[in-house]
């Protein structure tokens, strides 16, 4: 786990080594335990490097191979790289691959398949490899995004790295401005989906995608998976199927993949918070005999908000020491200081990441493992059973005498958010894409464009025209589950949770696991029929029925809650002096509509209503305020 920047250029238009060793200062917190750099005429190199697998300086990074011609950064784990290793590296170059690290496994993949070796992997990674006889740059990224890879293209040349501010160190004296599509769709999103960063000219490569460059200027990209391509199951095969193989199938796949996300030559701990997926985990280490395996809960001093016993309870079933950690308001307001300093992009999440890894970190221990994407797999958020209600309702609202009413009263409805969701149905479209922006997004753009500046309203068609654009088809999916679950792990979680787990863990110098991205057991899992997920009561049926042991009734019947922060009380109670010094600069004037942030200000202030809206102001104000 690590963080790498680099270059190619012109000899002429390079940056210099002074501005490499700039930039892989900016990647430390990514690193601590090494750093390198790597340069030659037309191309630059940096890494630093958080040691998990084989911390001997013989995994030291860039890395090049024995024969001299391929040198690689990277930055996340390859989880199956000993049997990599076993099936196809270790004849290689006469033994030469170092076994011990899933760096040179990969560089030696690499080697021997070219970008065909992506299909192989089973981990999270990003990385860069450079063919310095060819004078060309491979890059990829995992597939679901775990990891994040940014590039610009400069000329003839090209920036990439770990983080955005990394090129910006390699680059200064180019501009860099805040693209206002991208900011809009922050606000209408929730989140900035790539291919867009916030940065006009920035681009984040995308989630099972690769990319190839070379010193003349040429770029080249495609996906090698996809989340749509691994969602259709045999109809012939679901009917031939009994729920109890189902389980037991997936029973052996959640094995497969917890034992997979511990591998390690340090010790892994897990986060635990009071819910089904964190102690699904802990349940299948235990049944694996990987316990006892230390474990942290985040407690606050409001008891609605506590999961501390429902978390203590899975850890003594399981045998597990836990670490309970208590978080006040006075503590969320301190530290925003430096959440805010280690932001690469803003975002409207990402604060419990960076305090439970704080916490953590607090421990001593450097890798950790997440139950992210449990909820995403097996239908633990709302859209599961809101999706197809939704649809219903759309289709009733886009053939009534409606719609003109409401187009009308839109502007006068941004003071009321819950309400004012329901504006996405009337669009036509994909229904279940317009049923999940009801869900998830903030602001429908009807009410948006009140909000925004008259400079980024005058882009509004432009953004509307490509907003669709980043999400995932549904139109050829089976059922409301599996599109559901589409939509929430392109977007939700790709776009926002896992771009958030690596800025924020990292800054920690923490590594973060997620068991439940095995694509091994994410594809067989999506491409089931919704019938064997929704077999029987409570949540998540199927995930419930395919442990090993089950959980406490306590943990099985509680809600989708996770890490959940009380920042609307906070926002109150304690945020209301920055909020208006941070929100109200004049030059904010640019992006929104001031005198309606006021209104909106005064609505909350009055009534508590639309704090998710005012925290993503206050988020992208506390961001530009860091970077200027």
């Amino acid at each position: 786990m690590c963080g790498f920047t680099g270059f190619i250029a012109e000899a002429t238009a390079a940056p210099s080594s002074e501005s490499l060793q700039r930039a892989v200062t900016h990647l430390l917190p990514r690193g601590p335990d090494g750093s390198g750099i790597f340069k030659r005429d037309w191309i630059g190199l940096g890494h630093t490097r958080l040691a998990i697998i084989d911390p001997s300086q013989a995994a030291h990074q860039p890395m090049v191979d024995h024969s001299g011609r391929y040198v690689l950064v990277y930055n996340g784990e390859i989880y199956n790289y000993q049997e990599l290793y076993s099936r196809y590296c270790i004849d290689i170059d006469d033994g030469t691959v170092n076994a011990a690290s899933d760096t040179a496994v990969l560089l030696a993949m690499y080697k021997l398949m070219g970008k065909a070796c992506l299909e192989h992997l089973n981990g999270m990674f990003a990385f860069a490899i450079a063919d310095l006889e060819h004078r060309t740059l491979f890059m990829a990224r995992d597939r679901f995004g775990e990891k994040p890879l940014y590039w610009r293209k400069c000329g003839k040349g090209l920036l990439f790295g770990s983080e955005i501010r990394s090129l910006v160190a390699l680059r200064p004296e180019l501009s860099w401005q805040v693209d206002v599509e991208s900011l809009a769709l922050f606000h209408l999103m929730g989140s900035i989906p790539p291919p867009r960063t916030i940065y006009e000219h920035v681009h984040a490569l995308g989630p099972g995608h690769w990319l190839e460059a070379d010193a003349n200027g040429y770029v080249s990209q495609g996906a090698y998976w996809s989340l749509e391509s691994c969602s259709q199951a045999s109809p012939e095969q679901s009917a031939s199927i009994s729920y109890a193989e189902v389980c037991h199938e997936t029973q052996s796949r959640l094995f497969q993949a917890a034992q997979s996300r511990m591998v390690s030559d340090v010790e892994v701990g897990l986060f635990l918070s009071g819910g089904f997926d964190s102690g699904a985990l802990l349940g299948l280490l235990h049944a694996l005999k990987r316990t006892p395996v230390r474990t942290i809960c985040l407690d606050f001093e409001e008891s609605r908000y506590s999961e501390f016993s429902a978390a203590q309870t899975t850890a003594r079933a399981f045998e597990s020491p836990l670490h309970r950690h208590i978080i006040t308001g006075d503590d969320f307001l301190t530290g925003l200081e430096g959440f805010f300093h280690c932001m690469d992009q803003p975002t409207i999440g990402g604060y419990n990441t960076y305090f439970v890894c704080r916490a953590a970190k607090a421990l001593g221990i450097k890798a950790w493992v997440s139950g992210v994407g449990g909820d995403e797999l097996f239908g633990g958020y709302p859209s599961f059973s809101r999706l197809h209600g939704l649809k219903y309702l759309g289709a009733v609202l886009q053939n009534s005498r409606l719609t003109p009413l409401l187009d009308v009263l839109a502007p006068r409805l941004l003071r009321w958010p819950r309400l004012v969701r329901a504006l996405h149905l009337i669009d036509r479209g994909d229904r279940s894409v317009r049923a999940y922006q009801a869900c998830r997004n903030p602001l429908p753009w009807r009410t948006a464009v009140s909000m925004l500046s008259p400079a980024v309203k005058a882009k509004m068609h432009d953004i509307l025209g490509t907003m669709d654009e980043h999400y995932s088809s549904t139109e050829h999916l089976q059922d409301d589950f599996q599109r559901a679950s589409v939509l929430e792990a392109s977007m939700y979680m790709s776009a926002l949770l896992l771009r958030d787990m690596d800025n924020f863990s990292m800054t920690h110098s923490l590594e973060l696991r997620a068991p439940y991205l095995d694509h091994r057991l994410f594809e067989y899992v999506l491409g089931l029929p919704q019938q064997w997920k929704r077999q029987g009561p409570g949540i998540k049926p199927l995930l419930a029925d395919a442990l090993p042991v089950p959980l406490a009734p306590q943990t099985k019947k509680q809600g989708k809650r996770g890490f959940t922060f009380p920042v609307r009380h906070w926002l109150a109670d304690h945020m209301t002096s920055t909020f208006e010094a941070y929100v109200f600069q004049p030059r904010n004037a640019q992006f929104w509509d001031l005198n309606t942030v006021s209104s909106l200000w005064r609505a909350y202030r009055e009534a508590g209503d639309g704090s998710e809206v005012l925290w993503s102001l206050y988020v992208f104000s506390r961001w530009m305020s860091r970077t200027t």
